[in-house]
């Protein structure tokens, strides 16, 4: 059996999920690879910037500063994509919405 995943609400309920094994594995999978890209990019924003600068102390500031920037915009780059999924999802539920206008007779 898998581990268990609990959700609270507001309104006092609680849902409890439990997760299969192969659904943890893809967790940790996702987990690792995420780990293994942000050295990457640490590795790739120090090296662009150690080349260009020659300096260690430059390079370690901007592959400090420019991973920690690059994820705030990502953060709202997903919201945007949500909303733009969210409109979508109504459009098609709703051909009114897309077009402001009656549809049909």
């Amino acid at each position: 059996m898998g581990s268990m995943a609990k959700f609270n609400f507001k309104n006092g309920y609680q849902l409890r999920i439990i997760l299969s094994k192969e659904v943890q594995r893809r967790e940790e999978y996702a987990m690792i690879k995420t780990i293994s890209f942000a050295i990457a990019h640490f590795t790739v924003a120090f090296s662009v910037t150690f080349a260009l600068t020659g300096s260690v102390v430059i390079g370690g500031l901007v592959a400090l500063v420019e991973p920690t920037v690059n994820t705030v915009v990502y953060h709202f780059h997903e919201k945007l994509w949500d909303r733009i999924r969210a409109r979508r999802a109504r459009t098609q539920d709703d051909p009114q919405e897309m077009t402001g206008m009656p549809v049909g007779g």
